[in-house]
């Protein structure tokens, strides 16, 4: 199971195109709720800092969809998402994030404030490095990599046999 904090507040990510095979350029979607105690408090950090920390939370939520959603999520088979669960924690570090994800537009598509200015919600273009999480996932045997699979699987065999023919 994933600590509260590991993974993103926002899990929305929209796949734009596929660069290369290797990057995916996305627009994602970041928020950032202040836990300070007091109502005052909790404006002057968003006010602050909420941008910033958004914008991570859309990094993350973009990686999040890469692995988990997607029309071929690369982890989703209840064994593989025990396997990261495992991981999860020093997966969303921001060093890592910072690795997966290439580019960042320099300014947020959209910036909304939230509850009155307690919360922020920013959406943004960036590309995902789509080969780096492969490998990262397949590294730390969390998913199977395509030459493992057609080790274990062998490649299909296509046999092809003549019809006969209705004249004797």
């Amino acid at each position: 199971i994933f600590s509260f904090a590991d993974i993103p507040n926002s899990k929305e990510a929209t796949i734009i195109n596929f660069v290369s095979p290797a990057e995916v350029y996305m627009e994602s979607v970041g928020v950032y709720e202040s836990s300070e105690k007091r109502k005052r408090k909790r404006k002057k950090d968003v006010k602050k800092s909420g941008v910033e920390k958004a914008v991570f939370d859309a990094k993350k939520a973009a990686v999040y969809y890469i692995i988990f959603n997607g029309t071929d999520p690369l982890v989703s088979r209840a064994d593989e998402i025990l396997r990261f669960n495992k991981i999860a924690s020093s997966f969303f570090t921001k060093e890592n994030i910072d690795n997966m994800v290439v580019y960042t537009k320099s300014q947020p598509k959209t910036i909304t404030s939230l509850k009155n200015g307690e919360a922020i919600k920013v959406y943004i273009e960036l590309k995902v490095n789509y080969a780096y999480i492969r490998q990262y996932l397949e590294e730390k045997l969390i998913i199977f990599s395509n030459q493992e699979l057609n080790e274990e699987l062998g490649y299909p065999q296509i046999m092809v046999i003549p019809a006969r023919s209705s004249k004797k």
